[in-house]
């Protein structure tokens, strides 16, 4: 290599090796910052270790594990996590499971880094192979039923310690319940049981998310008054919203029988699946400062 290409090579160098430590984050980068929620140029958030001393970290991470309800109010739960640009959303829910059925996917959501909140939002679903204890699926409803509940919604909480938050989000009252005194119907044990689990763990809420979409005395509604902040479609009537499927359990206006397509997108824009979506994220957006 003649001179000039060996003074030519060394100033390219310069001007790369230059570049490079400008895009890179500083040495301090990991250093104490504020305020809270805070981010930097790099994309990093100021954000509290587990002894909430506060730091320069990657953007938080919020998963959410539900069935069908929480699959039709995902995009919503997103859009309140996302909006501030300080956090990544995974959406683990799918129609028809039950809490057994996201334990794999927990353990590989916590393998890579300890996930910032999880969301779970179990309506009672007893349809899983996962769910068949000695070749015997418990009856719904029943004293083994709420028993294997309580066992399945145990290990999910025991899964988690802090610094990561875990919201149990109840589900909201499906039309069948009607028939029940307030407090005995599914809606009511399944709230019953989501605080009897969380008792003892300083790092797990529960919140009655589902209440979002039932009327004042906590029963299933069709329909309720618009909100300031949702677009109101004045249906059934002017100044309402209907906020639940005809099938009475799931949120979409438009659904008779419930199918995958339309669960995961829904025709009309669906008033329910934003409330109760709006509902499961607000713990996380307020302890994170979302």
């Amino acid at each position: 290599m003649t001179l000039r290409r060996v003074e030519l090579f060394a100033a390219v160098m310069a001007v790369v090796l230059a570049v490079a430590v400008q895009a890179a984050p500083p040495a301090d980068a990991a250093s104490h910052c504020a305020p809270r929620g805070a981010k930097n140029k790099f994309g990093q958030v100021c954000r509290p270790d587990a002894v909430g001393v506060l730091w320069w970290g990657s953007p938080y991470r919020v998963f959410l594990y539900g069935d069908s309800l929480s699959f039709e109010s995902a995009p919503y739960v997103q859009k309140a996590v996302t909006a501030s640009g300080r956090a990544i959303f995974t959406n683990r829910s799918f129609p028809g499971t039950s809490p057994c059925d996201w334990f794999a996917a927990m353990d590989r959501d916590r393998a890579p880094y300890v996930p910032d909140a999880v969301i779970v939002t179990p309506f009672g679903n007893n349809l899983s192979a996962c769910e068949i204890q000695d070749g015997v699926r418990p009856k719904y409803g029943s004293a083994g039923y709420w028993q294997m509940y309580k066992g399945m919604l145990t290990a999910v909480v025991n899964r988690y310690r802090r610094p990561t938050l875990v919201v149990l989000a109840a589900a909201p009252v499906a039309r069948n319940d009607l028939a029940y005194g307030r407090g005995a119907s599914q809606k009511g044990q399944m709230l019953a049981l989501l605080r009897e689990v969380a008792s003892g763990h300083p790092n797990v809420v529960v919140v009655d998310a589902g209440a979002a979409v039932e009327g004042a005395d906590r029963r299933y509604v069709r329909s309720l008054p618009c909100l300031p902040s949702e677009p109101c479609p004045n249906s059934p009537k002017l100044g309402r919203a209907v906020v639940r499927a005809q099938d009475g359990v799931h949120l979409c206006p438009s659904i008779f029988t419930a199918t995958i397509a339309m669960l995961g997108n829904c025709p009309v824009y669906s008033s329910g699946a934003w409330r109760l979506g709006t509902a499961q994220a607000a713990p996380v957006v307020q302890a994170l400062g979302l």
